[in-house]
């Protein structure tokens, strides 16, 4: 199930100002307004250390007017003012994950950061991302002073310390679904699985090629190029066939990777909500569901939800088997002509 702040976002998302790293700024600043936390924070990634913090500002999304020789006004995603001991400090916040700096971004930081030092202010800027992108410190701040950067997965890792805590443990959950959690240590079986990827991988194609692919293609039509299921592996934890069946729908079948402890093979129809026979797709769907045990409908929650009609059997189940190969390929042959009977029922739906 989604996360609240997930469920917020997906509404939210087809606005004209739709950001992400906005999004994620405003769910995570709460955090900082615990005096606790803050102190911790400041500690862990810009190295300030005071045993008590007063006269904390939180802002998010807040504009700076364009100083001289800039093109642009500036908005830090957050910018943080406290008392630290006897000096007045401020901290600007730069939040990247799925983009990169924009032009001479944090340069433009770092000049309004120096008027605010010439007041008296200790400054610092902190750039966090979710993927590599180094900076030169002397280029931020003069000699690198107060310039730090950090990745997503450190913020995790020092927000699950606060797990007990609700709030903290539903935006801990966002980031993992966010992807901002990734582990940085290598596990034996991690190892064993890289020594073996391209074995693995074979076997993954094996189950998909031939007498399912040819099956795949007589009902549903030819499914896209190999290419297509590595993005799907790395977008959806998925390694699927799929193919776009015309008004939104879209048929797949193959392997979904989860948090459970063994994968699943899957076989599903997914509707997008722009479809245009939306309301005589989800009877068609539901009714067919109702039918069929092992099938499961989930019906949109809103008009901007997504629909599915979907199987799906642990691959465990298949250790039995002699040939495990043969009894997956069984399986998904099985499935998919089970599913096929929708379109067969339903020509009003439109397919190709």
């Amino acid at each position: 199930m989604k996360t609240l702040f997930k469920r917020v976002y997906d509404l939210l998302k087809n606005t004209e100002t739709h950001r992400i790293e906005d999004y994620l700024t405003e769910i995570f600043s709460p955090i900082l307004k615990s005096e606790e936390k803050l102190k911790s924070f400041l500690n862990r990634f810009i190295n300030d250390n005071y045993e008590e913090v007063s006269n904390v500002q939180i802002f998010t999304q807040r504009t700076y007017s364009k100083l001289e020789g800039h093109s642009v006004d500036s908005r830090p995603d957050m910018v943080i003012n406290y008392t630290g001991g006897t000096k007045k400090h401020i901290l600007f916040i730069e939040n990247k994950v799925g983009s990169q700096e924009g032009e001479n971004q944090l340069s433009r930081y770092a000049d309004h950061l120096k008027v605010h030092q010439s007041k008296g202010y200790n400054v610092y800027l902190l750039y966090l991302t979710k993927y590599y992108e180094p900076k030169e410190d002397e280029y931020i701040l003069d000699n690198g002073s107060g310039f730090t950067q950090k990745r997503w997965y450190e913020v995790y890792n020092w927000l699950s310390q606060y797990k007990k805590d609700l709030y903290c443990r539903q935006v801990i959950e966002y980031m993992e679904e966010l992807q901002l959690n990734k582990t940085r240590k290598f596990t034996p079986i991690d190892i064993y699985a890289i020594q073996n990827a391209q074995r693995l991988q074979s076997m993954l194609d094996e189950c998909l090629d031939g007498r399912v692919m040819d099956k795949f293609t007589e009902l549903f039509g030819k499914p896209k190029q190999w290419s297509h299921r590595t993005t799907q592996l790395r977008a959806n934890n998925l390694y699927i066939l799929i193919n776009d069946q015309t008004d939104w729908k879209f048929v797949g079948c193959g392997f979904e990777f989860t948090e459970e402890e063994y994968p699943s093979l899957t076989v599903f129809i997914e509707v997008h909500p722009n479809c245009n026979k939306k309301d005589a797709t989800i009877a068609a769907l539901n009714l067919f569901c109702e039918n069929k045990e092992e099938w499961t409908f989930q019906p949109p929650s809103d008009d901007n939800e997504y629909f599915w009609c979907y199987t799906e059997k642990n691959l465990v189940q298949f250790l039995p088997e002699e040939d495990h190969i043969m009894g997956i390929q069984n399986y998904l042959i099985a499935r998919l002509q089970e599913v096929h009977q929708i379109k067969v029922d339903n020509p009003q739906l439109v397919w190709i």
